[in-house]
């Protein structure tokens, strides 16, 4: 797992005795299933890769899901000498932008000592890496619970 400040991405190998062609077909009717739950509106389809974005503030009117966090993403399955691997890129821009917006509050000095203000911009800080490294874990969970239920047909 690669961790960039605003984004992460990572490849993961599939233990599978289907097929790559069936093994992606099932992957990705599942995949499409949890995506419309997340209220994705621009998920751009293509055989064996999934991309989205989703509109800013749209964790306000579909509570909590998995994707909230997450601004933009593409999935793909991608076979290689018989061997099927899961890659993924997942930003968190609007996040981050949040982030960059609080921190504005102890910067611009509403809390009166310095020390209070580093200790502010820690936390916020803090609650925006524990957010995007728990939004990048729960997605690979994900992908093991699909990978199970697909085996287990």
């Amino acid at each position: 797992m690669q961790y960039l400040f605003f984004g992460l991405k990572s490849s993961k190998k599939v233990e599978t005795e289907l097929s790559p062609d069936r093994f992606n077909d099932l992957f990705m009717k599942k995949l499409d299933h949890e995506l419309e739950k997340a209220d994705y509106k621009k998920i751009n389809k293509k055989p064996s890769e999934r991309s989205f974005s989703g509109a800013i503030f749209r964790f306000i009117w579909n509570g909590w899901n998995l994707f909230n966090p997450i601004s933009k993403g593409t999935i793909e399955l991608v076979t290689f000498k018989k061997s099927i691997y899961i890659r993924h890129k997942i930003y968190f821009f609007e996040f981050f932008v949040f982030s960059l917006l609080f921190s504005i509050i102890p910067i611009v000095g509403m809390f009166g000592e310095l020390i209070y203000r580093f200790i502010a911009l820690a936390i916020i800080w803090m609650v925006y890496l524990i957010i995007t490294l728990l939004s990048g874990s729960r997605l690979i969970n994900m992908f093991n619970i699909i990978i199970d239920e697909i085996n287990n047909k």
